[in-house]
């Protein structure tokens, strides 16, 4: 009936709370769409006419980890005072108002603050990069945590009514509201290729050679989902009937400088030569980091890095799907077995939406020059940001505040210059509509033998796909002259001529946000037999 979540969609989490049964079809039949390759999980939410009397179910929560359980409020993504213990709820009330109508409603509430803790090692096979299948060499370590705090709320509200007695109709309204932040802290330690030596548990990067960055990100993301769905099942002796229609709408939005920060802080140790040694295979090696005179560097404090860039990117998307199903199913025997044959429809519609737009700043500092000793990234700061103290990564590692640069560009915005043409660019790329439509219809047969021990499905589903896309289109021969009948002028040399040197106004000639499409239609014919025998 109605309110059946199959595999696939845009559906945020059903409530538990709203759940009757679970429903599990192992293998792909005529009646499920062609791209259940290996069955379907179906979550059916409750009816009212389940029950005779009135249900209420209320049950309280707190979410916590090993790590995080203190009562006190401590530093948390944002550098917010939080508490890491979190509260959530589910409830669900059921009432059959009378014997032919009823209404359910559910809601839940589930916050959770993450920690997610993965130094990440990387090795180098490549003979062009220095290493090999039989030796490979530890060329990068990345200290890495990622906290967040994931909300997510839901609300569900439901009518069953029986107008005659063989025909069941219920209508369903569900919306979800999912906010998160993010804030990860990552240290990406690289030696480089082809080090001057290496073993099984060292590295010896060649002289200059490494790279040192942190790169930080912060993100909100936010966005509600909202569903309307109408089923109704007809019922009476041999005949059965079952109709669905469902219609949903879901958007998620990502900002940062709306909400006072940058999304990513990027920094170096100009250069730098890293050695890893006493490396175990799963902790963190021992790291010395040295400059341009051969020193040793303190990698782990902040003032002897430089902030090069920052970057925010704000994105939109939106799905918005639409279906309708129809099924007829008359149930016979033959020979005293039983038996059945359905014939039945269905049509889905789907739209994604998605709109992104990439930013990136190089960082010049107070003296205009980029990448000097003027732009030390101590002055940024974060005092509460850390990974640690798992896998041997040390918790005294320093990393930048993207809240710090955001306040210096407010307060200094010519201290950032914004690579305008990449901008732009960017956000044609990141400018995409998808749209798809499916048709089918199917033909599908049923028997049950040897005393309806041995069960047999089969039939044809027929599916027909249709998709279009509009995406950026980059056109060379746009920024360059053409005379009036269309051919590109050239100089004495030959080469073509261009329109303008300006970075910004050829990137507009070249790039057209959404002047791409591509269509594609395809259709096919799905024959499928299943059988199933109970032993016991």
């Amino acid at each position: 009936l109605g309110g059946v979540k199959r595999g696939g969609g845009n559906f945020e989490d059903i409530s538990m709370s709203n759940l009757s049964r679970v429903e599990v079809i192992k293998s792909p039949i005529p009646s499920m769409s062609a791209d259940f390759l290996g069955g379907a999980v179906n979550l059916v939410t409750k009816s009212a006419f389940e029950r005779k009397t009135a249900q209420l179910k209320v049950s309280g929560m707190v979410q916590f980890s090993s790590l995080d359980h203190s009562l006190k409020k401590t530093h948390g993504p944002g550098g917010q005072m939080t508490r890491k213990i979190r509260p959530g709820y589910d409830f669900s009330y059921v009432k059959p108002v009378t014997e032919n109508f009823g209404l359910t409603v559910s809601s839940s509430y589930s916050e959770q603050y993450r920690r997610i803790i993965a130094p990440t090692p990387t090795y180098e096979f490549a003979p062009a990069q220095g290493g090999s299948e039989a030796a490979p060499y530890l060329r990068s370590f990345l200290a890495r945590e990622d906290g967040r705090v994931p909300i997510r709320q839901s609300f569900a509200v439901g009518a069953d009514w029986r107008p005659v007695n063989p025909l069941t109709l219920q209508l369903r309204y569900r919306h979800n509201l999912y906010d998160l932040h993010t804030a990860a802290t990552r240290l990406n330690i690289n030696t480089g290729n082809n080090p001057a030596s290496f073993g099984a548990d060292f590295t010896q990067g060649r002289t200059g050679g490494a790279a040192i960055s942190h790169s930080n990100i912060e993100a909100d993301g936010f966005g509600p989902t909202n569903e309307f769905s109408f089923a109704g099942r007809y019922q009476k002796n041999w005949w059965k009937v079952d109709f669905s229609a469902m219609y949903s709408d879901s958007g998620r939005k990502y900002r940062d400088t709306e909400h006072g920060y940058f999304q990513t802080s990027v920094t170096n140790i100009p250069t730098s030569t890293v050695r890893f040694s006493e490396y175990d295979g799963l902790n963190m090696p021992k790291v010395e980091v040295r400059n341009a005179s051969g020193a040793l560097v303190d990698w782990t404090r902040l003032d002897n890095y430089r902030i090069t860039e920052v970057r925010a990117n704000n994105r939109d998307a939106q799905d918005k799907v639409t279906s309708a199903k129809l099924n007829l199913r008359r149930d016979f025997e033959v020979r005293g077995k039983r038996a059945a044959l359905q014939v039945g429809g269905a049509y889905r519609a789907r739209v994604a939406d998605m709109r992104e737009a990439a930013r990136t700043w190089t960082y010049f500092g107070p003296d205009r020059v980029a990448n000097n000793a003027d732009n030390t990234a101590g002055a940024f700061l974060d005092e509460h940001a850390q990974v640690g103290p798992k896998f041997g990564v040390p918790v005294a590692i320093e990393f930048p505040s993207n809240f710090r640069l955001y306040d210096r560009y407010r307060t200094n915005p010519e201290q950032f210059v914004l690579n305008e043409s990449a901008n732009f660019i960017s956000r044609v790329n990141g400018s995409e509509r998808i749209t798809e439509k499916i048709a089918a219809g199917y033909v599908q047969g049923e028997l049950k033998l040897l005393d309806s021990r041995l069960a047999m499905v089969g039939g044809v589903r027929f599916e027909r796909t249709e998709n279009t896309g509009l995406g950026g289109l980059r056109d060379r021969e746009a920024a360059y002259q053409h005379d009036a009948n269309g051919k590109l002028i050239r100089a004495a040399n030959g080469s073509p001529i261009l329109i303008t040197s300006d970075a910004l106004a050829r990137a507009r000639f070249e790039y057209k946000e959404r002047g791409g499409e591509n269509n594609r239609a395809y259709s096919d014919y799905y024959p499928s037999v299943n059988a199933t025998y109970e032993v016991k």
